[in-house]
């Protein structure tokens, strides 16, 4: 994980995102990308936090990446990068029943997380699921 990533998660911009304290977390680690000078390009149409993610996702030699907004998305196909969002996991976990329901973590993710998710997201997701 980045260096802007984890910023974002301990000192979250907006209040009503609860800071994650990643760094006490003993399996995450912490680095930058190797080469910075092919960061600066991307923060023309990307946050640094994705544009450091994306790098080093190349520098790592992996193929997909878990990003959810739509301009970094779009520039890790870009580059060449498969994209998973935080819902495919939901999804994904529900399929194998790791979660009893699709419908109440969506929910929860609304009301107690913020994030924003539109009815046909919902709608379509609940549908894969079979709720």
């Amino acid at each position: 994980m980045t260096p802007s990533v984890v910023g974002e998660l301990e000192r979250p911009r907006r209040q009503r995102y609860v800071p994650v304290s990643v760094s006490s977390i003993p399996f995450v680690q912490i680095r930058a990308p190797i080469d910075a000078e092919r960061v600066a390009p991307l923060l023309e149409r990307i946050d640094l936090a994705e544009a450091e993610s994306l790098i080093m996702a190349i520098e790592a030699g992996v193929q997909t990446v878990l990003i959810d907004e739509a301009s970094a998305r779009a520039e890790a196909s870009r580059l060449g990068l498969k994209c998973v969002g935080a819902i495919g996991i939901l999804i994904d976990l529900r399929k194998m029943g790791l979660i009893d329901s699709l419908a109440t973590t969506l929910s929860r993710l609304k009301s107690e997380l913020g994030f924003y998710l539109s009815d046909q997201l919902i709608e379509d997701s609940l549908r894969r699921v079979g709720e």
